[in-house]
């Protein structure tokens, strides 16, 4: 039936004659109700018979099924990069869980929401402040686990603590992981020295070369901008107070430079370590949500410890106690509310 009316269209829409003489075959289906409640739910959608209202008749669900999924194809991409800024979950809001992480979920709510305005294609800054030992890279480490499974490309970095390390080092760390997932293609040799120092494709200019350190800044910010109007990006560097000059400012360059692509660019720093009041104040051009971690509530606190009690159980049961065990209290209060 189905395949007789798409020739009984196509006849009038090219202006033949065409009319049904006889039935040679037919069929019943015996549900002539809906079979399903509701065509979608979240991320699930019915096609085929238990998506239509009418009972199907012979062929037609088998055609209605396929012609259906064939039309989903083409439809479904469009409306999700529509609604999300294109990639894997473009139509989903994300959704950053606490789990283990006591005291945070406002602030995963916040990055969220930033995450999806950047996902629209606007690219969001966002920087977490706080005391030493307060939580932010347990909170940014929650945001670097759960983002790739919604269709992000996430590269995280730390700022060395230790001093001679080479300039750029938190890039370093994070940019050959990125190039796995992102090749840079026509960029791969001017970012040898970031992707393969010291291999055939590193001229061996010196670093601190104005021309050299211009096309390797050009050529990085070309490569991450094809990627994220690929894919959405997110860039997560850490501890920013103990970064060098380099760290710094390739971190700046990306805000002040990549803002119309899907980019959730995040910073942490210590407060009151380091000096990045002129940083900040670049970076304040491009409105950047600010996060300044406090400390946990008294209930937040006793269900720390209660975690810390019952983790000291489980591993003296398991025969794993030592001279760590004092150490332990410490570690469950970095683990869930720094």
């Amino acid at each position: 039936m189905r395949a007789w009316c798409g020739l009984a269209a196509e006849a009038a829409a090219r202006g033949w004659a065409a009319d049904v003489r006889e039935c040679r075959w037919t069929n019943t289906f015996r549900t002539h109700r809906r079979l399903a409640s509701r065509d979608g739910r979240r991320r699930v959608l019915l096609i085929g018979d238990a998506a239509h209202v009418c009972s199907p008749i012979g062929g037609q669900g088998l055609n209605l099924g396929l012609r259906d999924a064939v039309s989903l194809a083409e439809v479904l991409p469009a409306a999700t990069t529509a609604a999300g800024g294109g990639g894997a979950g473009g139509g989903m809001p994300t959704v950053l869980a606490a789990d283990r992480l006591l005291g945070r979920d406002e602030e995963l709510a916040r990055l969220a929401t930033a995450a999806d305005r950047a996902r629209g294609g606007r690219a969001q800054v966002v920087v977490v402040c706080g005391e030493a030992g307060i939580g932010k890279s347990s909170l940014l480490d929650a945001a670097v686990r759960q983002l790739p499974e919604q269709g992000w490309l996430v590269g995280s970095g730390h700022c060395p603590e230790t001093d001679g390390a080479p300039p750029g080092r938190a890039w370093f760390d994070m940019l050959p992981g990125l190039a796995e997932a992102a090749p840079p293609g026509p960029y791969a040799d001017e970012l040898a020295p970031l992707l393969a120092p010291g291999t055939e494709r590193d001229s061996g200019q010196p670093d601190g070369s104005p021309p050299r350190r211009f096309r390797l800044h050009r050529a990085l910010l070309g490569w991450l901008r094809d990627t994220a109007r690929r894919r959405p990006l997110a860039i997560v560097l850490d501890d920013l107070h103990r970064g060098d000059q380099e760290n710094i400012e390739l971190f700046l360059l990306c805000a002040e430079q990549l803002r119309d692509v899907p980019l959730l660019l995040v910073g942490s720093y210590r407060t009151g370590e380091g000096d990045l009041t002129g940083a900040l104040a670049r970076l304040a051009v491009c409105s950047p949500v600010r996060m300044a971690l406090g400390g946990l509530s008294d209930a937040q606190a006793k269900e720390l410890l209660r975690r810390g009690r019952h983790e000291r159980a489980r591993r003296s049961g398991s025969g794993r106690a030592g001279r760590g065990q004092p150490l332990l209290p410490a570690r469950e209060f970095a683990a869930a509310g720094r």
